[in-house]
């Protein structure tokens, strides 16, 4: 039984199914040495996930700026689909949505410009959570991704 302020789970059976499954495997762990490994990933993970939070912000400085123009740019800001001409982007993240004159003037001498020759951009559709108890399974699964 663990406890969080008020709240308090039991951890056996997800302990459990993660203990037959290593079983599968031919991996025999008891549920202390079982919790103690996932302690272990669970901190290494988190520490690379740190680790690579800092160098992803320290590489994003040093990108250049980017203005795209020339095709259609959605922003998705609103109720009704909105189109701008420009869209600039500076340290990873989007700075300007606009006319291209202006673009260019929040952008800098210096900037990119990418030409998106009639095709269309769209916001980017990350999502920011998942199940730890999927990682392990993940793994194993059917790489359709390339």
């Amino acid at each position: 039984m663990v406890a969080f302020g008020d709240v308090s789970c039991t951890l056996s059976p997800a302990v459990e199914l993660i203990k037959n499954d290593l079983k599968k495997m031919g991996i025999c762990m008891s549920k202390g040495q079982l919790i103690t490994a996932g302690a272990v990933i669970l901190f290494s993970v988190f520490s690379l996930v740190s680790v690579n939070a800092q160098q992803t912000a320290d590489s994003k400085k040093s990108e250049p700026t980017m203005v795209y123009f020339g095709g259609d740019i959605l922003t998705m800001r609103g109720a009704e689909p909105e189109y701008v001409e420009s869209l600039v982007v500076k340290e990873g993240k989007i700075a300007f949505v606009g006319p291209l004159s202006e673009a260019k003037q929040i952008a800098g001498a210096d900037a990119k410009g990418i030409d998106l020759k009639g095709k269309t951009l769209l916001p980017g559709f990350i999502d920011t959570h998942g199940h730890f108890v999927y990682f392990g399974k993940n793994l194993v699964d059917a790489n359709l991704f390339g």
